[in-house]
């Protein structure tokens, strides 16, 4: 009695194991699955992460170029003040004789000269910094649109990671049974 019993309960479990074969079987397909679908995101995160470090490092070149260039506007902008001011003397000065109205003549032409020149470095200097402004304050923005996208991947990442941790859990536990 005890015997065929005993060969009831193997019979029983063998049936038992028979019917949970497929679907072992499929909580392991889902388990991998999930976790190709999470290598596939976290390359995608990957990738995208690589693209905002590159941006990141263009932008700060451009805002030390931006800043250089500012810099420079600094200076020329002295240059031309200490210019008109030192017109500015000379206009002020009245020349006693023909010779120094001559000097003075002249060298009211050549500061006229040197301080048109600086406008101009200043001007130009001005437009290079805010050239590199622009194109800086684009990859900024360019990089937080991929910021976005890469939290997203890593959501989805995590999403897939937990699906395929459930599975596998469910693998587990059909394959101790």
């Amino acid at each position: 009695m005890k015997i065929a019993m005993n060969t009831e309960i193997i019979t029983q479990l063998q049936k038992n194991l028979t019917n949970l074969r497929p679907k072992q079987q499929e909580e392991k397909r889902l388990r991998n699955e999930f976790n190709q679908a999470a290598q596939r995101a976290v390359k995608k995160r990957n990738k995208i992460n690589s693209k905002v470090k590159t941006l990141i490092t263009e932008a700060k070149e451009l805002q030390a170029e931006r800043n250089s260039h500012n810099q420079s506007v600094r200076t020329y902008k002295k240059k031309r003040k200490d210019i008109a001011n030192e017109l500015r003397e000379i206009k002020k000065k009245v020349a006693q004789s023909s010779d120094e109205q001559k000097i003075n003549g002249r060298k009211l032409i050549d500061l006229n000269k040197a301080h048109d020149k600086v406008h101009e470095d200043v001007q130009n200097e001005a437009n290079l910094a805010q050239e590199k402004h622009d194109l800086m304050v684009e990859k900024n923005t360019q990089a937080n649109k991929l910021r976005i996208q890469g939290n997203d991947a890593h959501k989805e990442l995590r999403q897939k990671k937990q699906k395929a941790d459930f599975h596998h859990k469910r693998y587990i536990v059909i394959s101790v049974c």
